[in-house]
């Protein structure tokens, strides 16, 4: 989204990397809000179709949340 921008940290802008996704610090271009961005990545086992799906089905889970202690989607 172009609302969105990853920021640069002292060692690259890479976050965190796990095995479905990379997950990077990033900033709201309109109200500067951080916020972290979630991209999928191939994911080893699964064809790109079902890691798309797994991510939908993660994003369809995420929207249903609505708990201070628990991350809040965010301009999917």
């Amino acid at each position: 989204d172009r609302h969105f921008r990853i920021l640069a940290l002292p060692n690259g802008p890479q976050r965190y990397q796990g095995g479905q996704s990379v997950v990077y610090r990033g900033q709201d271009k309109r109200n500067g809000v951080y916020v972290a961005i979630k991209l999928p990545h191939a994911t080893e086992g699964f064809t790109p179709a079902e890691s798309q799906q797994r991510f939908a089905r993660e994003i369809a889970f995420l929207e249903q949340l609505a708990h201070p202690g628990i991350v809040r989607l965010y301009g999917c």
